[in-house]
């Protein structure tokens, strides 16, 4: 025995095959639903082709008269007793069926859903409808215009009906619209229309209305919350009716995104084509699609997509303004492309229109041990166009877009990039003349070394004083070469020089260490016994020597590394700095007598006493005779 449940199931999915293939085969003999293809049949590709022919050209019936007699769907068959050409609708259920019954249709939230009937001569189609205005009303195309029969003779809207309560009234219309897309090509890619109310009395007295607009693929896609679609769908009974009450139906996200078409798993049954396939964002409802198809694909159904083009005919229908997110972005002021700077950036840009406050994001180049990559470093919202960061050293982009009134954002700006540089540059190694050198040239030349592991040196300073603490800087000179020339004659005396380095983002490094060289003035030979004339010049390894504040001039010691020179000129020149003599090589000191150092030996053995020496016979000791013989 089967389980009542799975019965249920198998029974349910035999009448839904069994109601696709009763589509299939009515729509082969001309009666059944719009085709489920999302693509234009052949008849549109070759109507599209003629000149002129523009799909989403808006077309009317042209007889917004008076009304016909008609019929209301509460004295109508039930669904089970009509033909299928009855019908005329889309519908796809996919169980488990998730839809559930709206209690207050009439209340804000509901009212703006739409019962419709349209007529036909000898048949009638329920659909579902959405204001958008006071007298103009959203739907299907095929729910206005059916292909083979033209357009119904006339249409019957009741807005939030409620069994057969309907709160606000009922208007009847003759004034249907559509597109050339749907009504000349039969393309299920335009199967939309409006109807268009006599007046505004219906729409005024219900006064809340559908917000609708068009969206970028991302905006869709990752931004908007579950998808719902409200309607009348016919397989719903209540007291005796079918179709006459509201029901919601919710689904995950849309599956599949195309120009003019869009795919979604959300339950579906005959009678809500033409509903809104509405969706939220941040707590605001607005419309995306327009819901007419079923079995559009894997367990897919699908509906027309709200472009610009359906949003234009929309409002020249009489419908209220569009929300999207295409509109374009703020125009950026500054700061300017490809910034390098070292200083705090200020970011700002034009106000747009729409914008109700912007918000800024800026992506930092970010390194770990495994990978570099973009990261969002900073984001600020607010009603602000200009803002200042005092951003680190890095490598920055940036972009800012508008966030409308309706939370729904503008599209970006452009991007913009950013390089922040706050790192000074190293100490330049001073290398020649070497510290301390005494010369005859007045107008010497200066050699350094680059900082170590700096590349981006803009240009040098270097600062030649006859102080060491350059308390007075009478030659000062910028140069993108590491050596310097003085240009005028330097008077005879020691002068001081030192140098520094400037990036091209405009940081300044630390000074050299200072060294110095002497000017004396010479004739004759003297010249060449003072500095004889140098080989060839080597350049040192570089070195980074820590920075010293000199001491006072007339405290300093003399530096040992001073180059010997030859004896000085009696009669040397006077100096500029007569607090300052010239240089005065003294006489060698004599040479003092230098005792060794100590050496330390090793111990010695102390030397033993020689043997005593045989006595001679012929020296006797005082006192002692000598020996007789016995």
């Amino acid at each position: 025995m089967k389980h009542p449940v799975c019965t249920a199931w198998l029974a349910r999915r035999a009448l839904g095959t069994a109601l696709i293939l009763a589509t299939v085969f009515v729509s082969l003999l001309g009666y059944g639903a719009p085709t489920a293809e999302a693509h234009a049949p052949d008849v549109a590709a070759q109507l599209t082709a003629q000149d002129g022919f523009n799909p989403h050209q808006p077309v009317s019936n042209g007889t917004p008269g008076e009304r016909a007699p008609v019929a209301l769907a509460s004295s109508a068959l039930p669904v089970e007793e009509r033909a299928l050409s009855d019908v005329r609708s889309t519908q796809a259920v996919y169980l488990p069926d998730t839809r559930s019954r709206v209690s207050s249709p009439a209340s804000t939230s509901w009212r703006w859903n739409v019962y419709i009937e349209a007529y036909w001569p000898g048949y009638y189609v329920t659909c579902t409808g959405w204001l958008v205005g006071p007298h103009t009303v959203i739907t299907a195309g095929h729910c206005v215009y059916w292909p083979g029969d033209g357009w119904a003779l006339e249409v019957m809207v009741a807005p939030a009906l409620n069994g057969n309560n309907a709160p606000f009234g009922v208007q009847y219309s003759t004034n249907l619209h559509s597109v050339a897309g749907w009504t000349a090509s039969e393309d299920s890619r335009y199967d939309y229309g409006a109807i268009i109310l006599p007046n505004d009395s219906l729409g005024n007295a219900v006064g809340t209305f559908m917000p609708y607009g068009y969206f970028s693929d991302s905006f869709l896609y990752t931004s908007i919350g579950t998808l719902a679609i409200s309607g009348y769908p016919a397989d719903k009974l209540y007291n005796g009716s079918y179709g006459t009450t509201l029901w919601v139906g919710r689904g995950r996200r849309f599956t599949y995104l195309e120009e003019s078409m869009v795919y979604y798993q959300v339950d579906t049954e005959w009678g809500q084509s033409g509903a809104a396939v509405w969706t939220t964002f941040k707590g605001n409802r607005f419309a995306t699609a327009i819901h007419t198809q079923g079995y559009c694909g894997w367990y897919e159904n699908c509906g027309v997509r709200i472009n610009q083009s359906v949003a234009n005919n929309i409002v020249g229908w009489g419908g209220i303004p569009p929300v999207t997110d295409l509109n374009p972005g703020p125009a950026l002021i500054g700061p300017a492309p490809d910034l390098l700077t070292n200083t705090p950036v200020t970011f700002n840009w034009a106000t747009i229109p729409s914008a109700a406050k912007y918000e800024l994001e800026l992506y930092r180049w970010v390194c770990n041990s495994l990978e570099c990559t973009w990261r969002v470093t900073w984001r600020k919202i607010g009603s602000m166009t200009s803002i200042t960061k005092n951003l680190p050293t890095g490598y920055y982009w940036w972009h800012v877009r508008g966030i409308q009134a309706n939370q729904i954002p503008t599209q970006w700006s452009e991007w913009r990039w950013i390089e922040v540089d706050k790192k000074r540059p190293g100490r330049p190694v001073p290398w020649y003349p070497p510290k301390g050198y005494i010369t005859t040239d007045t107008t010497p030349t200066f050699y350094w070394d680059w900082p170590l592991r700096d590349t981006d040196i803009n240009f040098f300073e270097i600062q030649v004083s006859p102080s060491a603490t350059f308390t007075s800087v009478p030659i000062g000179a910028v140069t993108v070469d590491p050596w310097f020339e003085v240009p005028v004659p330097l008077a005879a005396g020691k002068w001081y020089w030192r140098v520094r380095a400037t990036d091209f983002t405009g940081n300044v490094g630390a000074w050299s260490p200072v060294w110095n060289v002497v000017i004396v003035t010479v004739t004759g030979e003297a010249e060449s016994k003072t500095n004889p004339a140098p080989t060839t010049i080597l350049t040192p390894e570089p070195v980074e020597v820590p920075f010293v504040q000199p001491a006072p001039v007339d405290k300093q010691i003399p530096s040992e590394d001073i180059i010997p020179v030859g004896p000085v000129p009696v009669d040397p020149a006077p100096v500029t700095d007569p607090n300052e003599p010239p240089p005065v090589t003294p006489p060698p000191a004599p040479e003092d007598p230098v005792e060794p150092p100590p050496v330390e030996l090793p111990p010695v053995e102390a030397p033993r006493e020689p043997p005593p020496a045989e006595p001679d016979p012929g020296v006797l000791p005082p006192g002692e005779e000598p020996p007789v013989a016995q």
